[in-house]
């Protein structure tokens, strides 16, 4: 279902699992995507057996994250990240709000979101 992720509900539980140790660009949007969908799950969702009480968001590597993958952003977004003129930076502003909404999906989530973080993290900003 998403290339950066894996979603599975068990006993009640949404187990959202990260597939790679950096931010690639596409981690964002599964992100947003997935928590959006869990949102949607549990705040409409009419079935018992659809309770979702409680998200888990852990990742499968041996660190939970070092961060978003420069390399790979400027490779899919390089022409934004250099500079230029209003367009550019234009473009630059909107691709960080798109990314920001899909991180703060997970801040929105309407029940509680715990990070297993296991190995190191690094994280900034």
């Amino acid at each position: 279902m998403y290339e950066t992720l894996n979603l599975e509900v068990v006993d009640h539980v949404a187990v959202v699992t990260m597939t790679t140790k950096t931010f690639v660009p596409q981690l964002f949007a599964d992100i947003g995507a997935a928590f959006r969908g869990l949102a949607g799950r549990i705040n409409g969702s009419t079935d018992p057996d659809d309770d979702i009480r409680a998200v888990i968001f852990c990742s499968d590597q041996k660190c939970f994250s070092y961060g978003l993958d420069l390399m790979a952003a400027f490779q899919e977004h390089g022409e934004i990240f250099t500079g230029g003129m209003a367009g550019e930076r234009q473009a630059l502003l909107g691709l960080i709000r798109l990314w920001q909404a899909d991180i703060q999906a997970v801040a929105d989530c309407p029940v509680p979101v715990i990070a297993a973080i296991h190995g190191w993290c690094i994280g900034a900003g």
